[in-house]
């Protein structure tokens, strides 16, 4: 806004009449431009006096524009082999979800605590009302089992629903691999997974090798054998220890 004036006396009224205000000592106040602003900012070199005259700078300041909705950005996940970074309860919630089984607290820290090496995934959670942050949430899984020299045998792989179709469970078998190499263990892994997961470790490197098979004991015992292929599931063993009689093809997957 640019206002042009003389110096009206003190006490004076003022009169609108024909575009212009009047006071009563006859000073005219012309209000020569108009420009609706949200702040006025005045700096010495835009202020300026000369014969009464008095000119405001009004160009309005940039301001940044604002998103319509809050960005949320994702929090790296933390790949852990500490076991005091475990939550037993957590971890039992998810075995429950994603492998259908029903384990206790305490035995899952015993397992634990038993394994050649595991590691666990956690996700850092969102900050409450009072600026505190939750216990992080446990959303993957694995662990390896070994006698510390021949083989290592991966079980246990789980990962959250809401985060699967990310590459969590190809990084968790591939840091198992890597602590277990690096603390001078196996290099021949195995693993046995159900049908709904064949497909998963083929994909990351594991074959089946048919001259072995799991065979889960029964305590029973029997006067005479008659062993099928249906009785027993098929090993899958690691690339460094694929067998000659391996076939070139994706095993289906039920």
């Amino acid at each position: 806004m640019q206002l042009s004036m003389a110096r009206p006396v003190p006490g004076c009224s003022f009169q609108f009449s024909s575009g212009r205000l009047r006071c009563c000592c006859s000073c005219d106040v012309s209000l020569s431009r108009f420009v609706p602003v949200r702040r006025q900012v005045a700096t010495p070199s835009q202020l300026k006096s000369s014969r009464g005259a008095i000119i405001l700078a009004s160009t309005p300041l940039p301001q940044s524009p604002r998103p319509l909705w809050p960005i949320r950005i994702p929090r790296p996940l933390v790949y852990s082999t500490n076991l005091a970074d475990v939550d037993p309860v957590q971890l039992s919630e998810l075995w429950e979800k994603t492998l259908m089984v029903t384990r206790e607290p305490s035995k899952i820290m015993k397992a634990l605590r038993h394994s050649f090496m595991f590691v666990i995934v956690l996700a850092e959670q969102e900050k409450d009302d009072l600026g505190l942050r939750s216990t992080p949430k446990v959303v993957g899984i694995g662990r390896a089992v070994s006698d510390g020299s021949f083989i290592a045998t991966i079980c246990d792989v789980a990962v959250d629903p809401e985060y699967q179709k990310q590459g969590i469970g190809r990084r968790i078998v591939k840091r198992l691999v890597q602590e277990i190499k690096k603390k001078g263990g196996p290099s021949g892994f195995a693993v046995f997974p159900p049908p709904i997961a064949r497909q998963f470790f083929w994909l990351i490197g594991f074959r089946s090798d048919r001259k072995y098979r799991l065979m889960g004991y029964r305590g029973k015992e029997e006067k005479s054998a008659d062993i099928t292929d249906a009785d027993n599931g098929a090993q899958v063993l690691g690339t460094e220890e694929v067998g000659e009689t391996e076939e070139a093809k994706e095993p289906e997957v039920s």
